[in-house]
């Protein structure tokens, strides 16, 4: 039925989707646990990175937790939490050593638990042999800190972390190699890749495996497998629980972009079981689609996803993050709003006068 009506819609002209960035499940996420413990190596933005974490939290209803004691891997302590975050824990194994630990933070995952790890949490340096097989591999090297083009893969746009999602952007970041490529993995998702003609996949300096030599290619030339940079386990050794690693993360300016503030958020809300498939709602537009160029759009706050009080703005980003257009409304959003964009996919951002920011998916512009 939803098709009929689809194509009767493609038939006056031009069609606004309005994708929300996934269905609420019954209990949303609530409590968040970021740990910040590093064994190794520890980043200078980790603290800044937890507060942008607070932030994220108090804008999209759940609240933060940080600790840097690994006695919260305890089940009691853990029980509360619908996730965990583990922000920059190079060497895990030597972060919680205690074995009891350890096997807490394992039934709670296997349990239902979900983990968002990042960045230098995926530097494991063979100290916990079940937390690598639970990533999928260990860290190789780190390339010099450096912008690249990172992208959604064909195999990861209908994950619910995905869809709707900015399909790519360009970020500045230590993109890393690894031990195993786990596009090639069983029960692994890859959500995330990074274009390697689009950066200098050189060692660091500080990399202990050689000091500036040249890098490797991760991707097939045969196109195969990508290079990996975002990643997810469902089931399997994870039990009833999620797992998400991504790349992303040496600092704030990586971790706070637009792109990746999304790109966690919603890492978090799949995690805890909060996103579900994607849903949509299309209609069509007022006015003309001449020749592709700008088409005048007429809606409400609430058809793009708001529906609270007082004064907001609706900002749409194009896929390699450029804002596009931003317009302002009253809540509770029953009032009409118009712009112009031209044709193509466009990631919404809610901004209000409160400071609150949410991601609630994307618009599509097309016939």
């Amino acid at each position: 039925m939803r098709q009929r009506a689809l194509r009767g819609l493609l038939a006056v002209g031009l069609i606004v989707t309005f994708a929300a960035a996934g269905a609420w499940a019954a209990t949303p996420v609530k409590k968040v646990l970021v740990y910040d413990h590093a064994g190794w190596f520890v980043h200078p933005d980790i603290g800044v990175i937890d507060d942008h974490l607070k932030k994220m939290g108090a804008d999209n209803g759940f609240t933060v937790t940080v600790s840097s004691d690994p006695k919260v891997f305890d089940a009691a302590t853990l029980a509360p939490y619908q996730v965990v975050v583990l922000n920059n824990i190079s060497e895990m194994g030597t972060s919680v050593k205690v074995t009891a630990q350890r096997d807490a933070f394992q039934k709670w995952i296997e349990g239902g638990g979900g983990v968002v790890a990042f960045h230098g949490s995926g530097v494991v340096r063979g100290t916990w042999d079940w937390y690598i097989k639970l990533l999928g591999t260990d860290w190789y090297y780190d390339a010099f800190m450096q912008e690249a083009r990172v992208f959604i893969p064909p195999k990861g746009k209908d994950h619910p972390i995905s869809a709707g999602a900015l399909q790519e952007g360009k970020l500045t970041d230590e993109w890393n190699n690894f031990m195993v490529n786990v596009d090639t993995v069983a029960g692994i998702s890859v959500m995330l890749a990074v274009d390697e003609s689009s950066y200098d996949p050189t060692h660091k300096k500080n990399a202990s495996e050689g000091n500036n030599v040249p890098g490797f290619p991760m991707a097939d030339p045969q196109g195969k497998w990508v290079h990996p940079i975002s990643w997810v386990r469902e089931g399997g050794l994870a039990g009833k629980g999620k797992v998400f690693y991504s790349c992303i993360g040496h600092d704030l300016n990586s971790f706070g972009s637009v792109f990746a503030t999304q790109h966690f958020l919603r890492a978090i809300q799949w995690a805890g079981g909060q996103l579900e498939a994607a849903t949509a709602i299309s209609r069509p537009g007022q006015g003309s689609y001449p020749g592709g160029a700008a088409a005048q759009l007429r809606f409400t706050g609430s058809e793009a996803g708001w529906t609270g009080a007082g004064a907001y703005t609706l900002e749409f980003f194009t896929p390699a993050g450029r804002q596009a257009l931003a317009i302002s409304g009253m809540g509770p959003g029953r009032h009409s709003l118009q712009g112009r964009l031209q044709p193509g996919l466009y990631q919404i951002r809610i901004r209000t006068e409160a400071g609150l920011t949410r991601f609630p998916g994307c618009a599509r512009v097309g016939f």
